[in-house]
């Protein structure tokens, strides 16, 4: 069974890589300062969010997200229901996200924790966005 594994680990590894170029998705950065918990800005354009790749080290807590179209006035993002758009988050992960609930929103701030409870970070955090262009 191992080497059947392996084999087809080997396989795949020896195909093209799928997203190694794909003009529809790039990636944007943003940081959240140590003792902070709301990232600067990410200018997502024409794009919605489809990931996030955390870092390494993070301090626990859920992401939620504040959404502009201005860059000036930043909202909490909810969903249709009523409730806050949350990411369980943890480190060294990708977190896949629902892109219909970014479409039309430029500009999008990652918060640590929830509007009600954030969380301040024990350290500068870098988040990775993987945006699809529209």
């Amino acid at each position: 069974m191992r080497r059947l594994t392996l084999f087809l680990v080997l396989c795949l590894l020896a195909l093209p890589v799928w997203g190694q170029y794909n003009p529809h998705k790039r990636t944007v950065a943003v940081t959240i300062a140590s003792g902070a918990s709301l990232s600067g800005v990410a200018a997502i354009g024409d794009s919605s969010v489809i990931g996030v790749l955390m870092p390494a080290a993070w301090t626990a807590a859920s992401l939620t997200f504040q959404v502009s179209v201005d860059g000036t006035n930043y909202y909490n993002l909810y969903d249709d229901a009523g409730s806050e758009v949350t990411a369980q988050a943890s480190t060294s992960r990708c977190v896949l996200l629902e892109p219909k609930q970014f479409i039309g929103f430029r500009y999008l701030k990652i918060r640590s924790g929830t509007a009600a409870s954030a969380v301040n970070q024990g350290g500068d955090r870098i988040i990775t966005l993987v945006v699809r262009i529209l």
